[in-house]
C-alpha cells in the first residue's frame, strides 16, 4: 500500500516541483521565441504603438487609447534598449509568467498549504491560458501578474493589519489600472473583501480603493478629451451584453482542468468551505460577474485560471485520497497538455515573410508606396514610414498635438501625390473582405506577385465566438502601374478604414 513514496513526498517540495515548473516553462520558452512572430492583430497594435514611442514617432502608430498605455510603454523602454524587434514583447511576457508562478506558489501557501501551493502552481502552469500568453507578446501576462500581486499583497493587509502593505497593494492596483482597462473588476473585489472582514482596517480599505481612482483620472480625462465621449460609445457601448455563460465556457476551453476541478471541489466541500476558500471564490464570482456583461474576448477570463487553479489543488488535498493524488496529478497534466498540443506546437514565420517580401519588390521594382489592407501584426513588419491621412484620428490628435505627426507625410484629400506611370505595392488580406470591392477593379489591372496562406494560432480556431475564426487569412502582393483612369480611384482607397499608406524615400 502506497502511503508517502519518495515521489509523493517530493511533489510537494517547491524545492522538487515547482522550481522544476518554472525553468522547464522558460527553457521551452527561450526555446521556442524565435520560432512565432506577432500573430495576434494587438500583439501588432502594442508593437505599433512601443515603436512609435521608442523611435520618438519616426516609425510606428501613436497612442490611440485602445487600452491603457503602460504596457505599450513598457515594450518601448525595452526597444529604445534592444532595438524594436518583436521578440522583445514576448520575452517581457516570459519574464512575467516565470515570476507569476512563484508569485502564485506563495499567495497560496500564504492562504493555505505548500502542498495546496504546489498543486495550484503546476495546475495553473499546465493549462492552454498560460502556455499561450507566457509566449505571446500580449499585455495578459504582465496584467496578470500585476492582478495577482495585488490581491496579494491586499490580503496580506488585512490579515496582517499593516498599513504599507495596504499602500503597495495601492500602487499595483493603480499599476494594473494602467495596463488593462478590466483592472476595475479589482475594486469591487478589493472593496468587498475589506468591508467583509472584520478584522480590516476600514480606512485604509477605503484609501486603497480611492487612491487609484484619483490617480487614474487624468488618464481618463484625456481619454474623453482626445477620443470624446461618442468615440468611447461607439468603441464599447455595443460590446455590452449578458455573456457569463461564453466566458465559462472559455474556462472550459483553455483552462479545462483547472475549471473541473474546481467545480467538483465546490459542490463536494460547499458545507466546509472555509474562509480562505471563500476568498478565493469570492474573487472568482464578483470578477466573473463584472466580466460577463462584456463582449467576450476570451483573453479577459485568463485572471480567472489562477484562482481556480488554487481551488482545483484544494480538490487533491481535501477530496482525493493520497494514494491517488500523484496517479490523478500525472493524468491531469497529461490531458491538460494533450488538449494544448497544437499551441505548443505551433509555430509561423509568415508575418515576418510578408515584410521580407515587400521589402523585396519595393526595392526590385522602386516602389515609394505600399498600400496595404492587412492587420496591425503584419503592419510591423512592412518596410518604411506609415502616412498619415487627412481626417484620420491621428490626423486630428496631431492637430492637438504638432510632436504626434511630426516628420510625417501626410496624404490631403486634395492633393493627390500619385503620378501617372508610377508603381505601387498592394497587399491585400481575404480577411478584409468588406475592402474587397473597393479593392477589386484596382486588382484587375495589377500583376499578381506572390500568394501566401497564414494558418491562425491554435487557440483562436478554438474560440467559437471569434466572428473571425473561420475566415482564411490568405495574403496577395499586386503590382500596380498607374493609370490615368484609376489614379484617382487609388487615391480615394488610401483614405479608407483599415487601409494603410507606407512611403519610402
Amino acid at each position: 500500500m502506497w502511503k508517502d513514496s519518495l515521489l509523493a513526498q517530493k511533489i510537494v517540495k517547491i524545492d522538487y516541483s515547482v522550481h522544476f515548473v518554472a525553468l522547464a516553462l522558460l527553457v521551452f520558452n527561450i526555446l521556442t521565441i524565435n520560432s512565432v512572430d506577432l500573430i495576434d492583430w494587438d500583439e501588432g497594435v502594442f508593437a505599433l504603438q512601443a515603436k512609435w514611442l521608442a523611435t520618438f514617432g519616426l516609425q510606428g502608430k501613436p497612442f490611440n487609447f485602445q487600452t491603457p498605455p503602460l504596457f505599450p510603454a513598457l515594450v518601448a523602454l525595452f526597444f529604445k534598449i534592444f532595438g524594436t524587434h518583436d521578440i522583445v514583447p514576448r520575452a517581457i511576457s516570459i519574464v512575467f509568467s516565470f515570476l507569476t508562478l512563484y508569485l502564485l506558489y506563495f499567495f497560496v501557501r500564504d492562504l493555505f498549504t505548500e502542498k495546496e501551493a504546489v498543486y495550484a502552481t503546476i495546475l495553473f502552469a499546465i493549462t492552454e491560458f498560460f502556455l499561450f500568453f507566457s509566449g505571446s507578446g500580449l499585455s495578459d501576462a504582465f496584467f496578470l501578474f500585476i492582478f495577482l500581486l495585488s490581491l496579494y499583497l491586499f490580503i496580506q493587509a488585512v490579515r496582517q493589519n499593516r498599513i504599507g502593505k495596504y499602500l503597495l497593494a495601492t500602487l499595483f492596483v493603480t499599476v494594473a489600472f494602467y495596463t488593462k482597462y478590466s483592472s476595475i473588476m479589482l475594486i469591487f473585489i478589493l472593496f468587498i473583501l475589506g468591508m467583509t472582514d472584520r478584522n480590516s482596517n476600514k480606512k485604509m480599505v477605503i484609501i486603497s480603493n480611492l487612491i487609484p481612482v484619483i490617480l487614474f483620472i487624468p488618464y481618463l480625462y484625456l481619454f474623453i478629451r482626445l477620443v470624446g465621449i461618442s468615440g468611447i460609445s461607439s468603441r464599447h457601448l455595443h460590446l455590452l451584453g449578458f455573456n457569463h455563460l461564453k466566458f465559462l465556457y472559455y474556462i472550459i476551453a483553455f483552462g479545462l482542468i483547472p475549471g473541473i476541478l474546481s467545480l467538483v471541489y465546490i459542490f463536494s466541500a460547499f458545507t466546509r468551505l472555509t474562509y480562505e476558500d471563500r476568498i478565493i471564490l469570492t474573487i472568482i464570482l464578483i470578477y466573473l460577474l463584472g466580466l460577463g456583461f462584456y463582449y467576450p474576448y476570451f483573453r479577459l477570463a485568463y485572471p480567472l485560471i489562477p484562482f481556480l487553479s488554487i481551488l482545483a489543488s484544494r480538490f487533491f488535498t481535501t477530496i482525493i485520497n493520497r494514494r491517488y493524488r500523484v496517479i490523478i496529478l500525472t493524468v491531469s497534466i497529461i490531458v491538460s497538455l494533450w488538449s494544448a498540443s497544437d499551441t505548443l506546437t505551433y509555430t509561423s514565420k509568415v508575418p515576418e515573410e510578408i515584410g521580407s517580401l515587400s521589402r523585396r519588390y519595393t526595392k526590385e521594382n522602386r516602389v515609394n508606396y505600399l498600400i496595404t489592407a492587412v492587420p496591425p501584426n503584419i503592419n510591423f513588419y512592412i518596410p518604411g514610414s506609415l502616412t498619415i491621412q487627412e481626417g484620420s484620428d491621428w490626423f486630428r490628435l496631431g492637430k492637438r498635438f504638432p510632436c504626434v505627426i511630426l516628420s510625417r507625410k501626410i496624404l490631403k484629400k486634395e492633393e493627390v501625390l500619385f503620378r501617372p506611370g508610377e508603381q505601387i505595392i498592394i497587399i491585400y488580406s481575404s480577411i478584409f473582405d468588406a475592402l474587397e470591392k473597393e479593392l477589386s477593379p484596382l486588382i484587375k489591372q495589377a500583376k499578381l506577385l506572390n500568394e501566401i496562406n497564414f494558418i491562425d494560432a491554435p487557440v483562436y480556431y478554438k474560440d467559437i465566438f471569434n466572428p473571425l475564426r473561420n475566415r482564411p487569412q490568405n495574403y496577395r502582393f499586386y503590382l500596380l502601374t498607374l493609370k490615368e483612369p484609376f489614379i484617382y480611384k487609388v487615391w480615394s482607397l488610401s483614405f479608407l478604414p483599415g487601409i494603410n499608406v507606407f512611403y519610402q524615400e
